[in-house]
């Protein structure tokens, strides 16, 4: 690691174990007891925004988006849901809600951005970079009054879903299933979050996916890391280039904004935009290290050496050991604590290792710490310029 001295910050120039996209920009803050990587710049995705409409407004705006006609404006399966799909090529989808209330009937209008596209419609990998949102309400506005009038600005709505996500870089294609396969195994369930499981019919019963590990914390945020390109693929989306990456997204729900509102003292969705880094940080650092994805991992051999350097008593070290070498071969860290529930665990922790080694084959660097790894990359220019 090399530092560097700059008037406002250290700039940090990390030897990467990975793809290097460009010179990251970091400084260390004390928070909470707990030192970590606080971005300056900070990545996000697709964000929702919405408001009712009152009088009028829903039949000028209803009116307008029929003389697109049914290709761009229809009813979904939903029956008291609409779509309007006519900015959808610059990144915008708008929905109408239809919802009941005391004396009749209201419509809910939603704006669903993805702000990458907005600039280049084509553009499915890159993420949207904190430092550019000084324009987005501009541009949003704009692209919505050359539709109607009479669509609500986006300065007026109220926001209820955001994404703060992550693209992680690597040299080679096969570290992003295994890393992926490594974050599923290391979860330890608790009664927070639910871990997105796949029903496998020819076994009989549930396994973990392995194009994503996905948590969710009903009603407020979903934690997901995903193989970028093979979604891509997956959805039949034209791309000239494959780059190897692993997405991280927080998704967050209306009900953990309106938290995160009240944390960081926010009075409109300005405000949130203007916050981003802030909020970005404690996000990525806060939530793996609540699902207790937070410690860095290593290989079985290496964790072993580390453990006989430490102060801790003999048996001890030989219960951490058998306890390691146990997850390895049985692949997983749940597993291991049925057999062995009390094998300093909570040691390990101390010491920032994750119970769960790397495999010996695996390509996944030694070394690697989730958090670091998104903040890192969060703080990163695009992929490819």
């Amino acid at each position: 690691m090399i530092n560097y001295k700059c008037s406002n910050f250290n700039v940090i120039i990390i030897q990467p174990v990975i793809s290097e996209i460009s010179c990251n920009f970091f400084k260390t803050v004390l928070w909470k007891n707990l030192y970590i990587t606080e971005v300056i710049i900070l990545t996000f995705h697709t964000f929702e925004a919405g408001t009712y409409l009152y009088g009028d407004r829903f039949r000028i705006i209803n009116e307008k988006f029929k003389e697109y006609g049914s290709a761009y404006y229809k009813d979904t399966k939903t029956r008291d849901r609409k779509i309007f799909n006519g900015l959808s090529g610059n990144g915008i989808t708008i929905y109408l809600y239809k919802r009941d209330i005391d004396d009749g009937f209201i419509y809910h209008l939603t704006y669903r951005v993805n702000p990458t596209r907005i600039n280049n419609g084509n553009d499915y990998i890159n993420l949207f970079h904190s430092n550019r949102t000084y324009d987005i309400f501009d541009r949003v506005n704009e692209l919505l009054e050359s539709v109607s009038d009479s669509l609500p600005r986006l300065n007026d709505c109220i926001l209820t879903r955001f994404d703060f996500c992550s693209n992680i870089l690597f040299e080679k294609p096969e570290t992003v299933p295994e890393l992926i396969w490594l974050i599923n195994v290391s979860y330890i369930a608790n009664n927070k979050y639910i871990q997105k499981m796949n029903y496998d019919e020819r076994a009989g019963r549930y396994v973990m996916p392995r194009t994503e590990a996905t948590f969710t914390h009903p009603d407020y945020v979903e934690v997901s890391f995903y193989n970028k390109i093979y979604q891509i693929k997956t959805e039949n989306l034209h791309i000239d280039w494959n780059p190897n990456i692993l997405r991280c997204e927080i998704r967050c729900g209306k009900n953990y904004i309106k938290i995160l509102r009240r944390k960081f003292k926010l009075k409109s969705i300005e405000d949130f935009f203007d916050n981003l880094p802030e909020m970005g940080t404690y996000m990525f650092t806060t939530q793996l290290k609540r699902l207790g994805l937070s410690y860095t991992y290593f290989r079985l051999d290496e964790i072993a050496d580390m453990v006989d350097q430490s102060n801790l008593i003999d048996r001890t070290k030989r219960r951490i050991k058998e306890f390691t070498k146990y997850a390895a071969v049985h692949k997983g860290i749940m597993d291991a604590r049925y057999k062995k529930p009390s094998a300093g665990l909570a040691q390990l922790r101390d010491m920032n290792i994750c119970a769960m080694p790397i495999p010996r084959r695996s390509s996944v660097p030694s070394g690697i710490n989730l958090p670091d790894l998104c903040l890192k990359f969060a703080d990163a220019k695009a992929v490819r310029e």
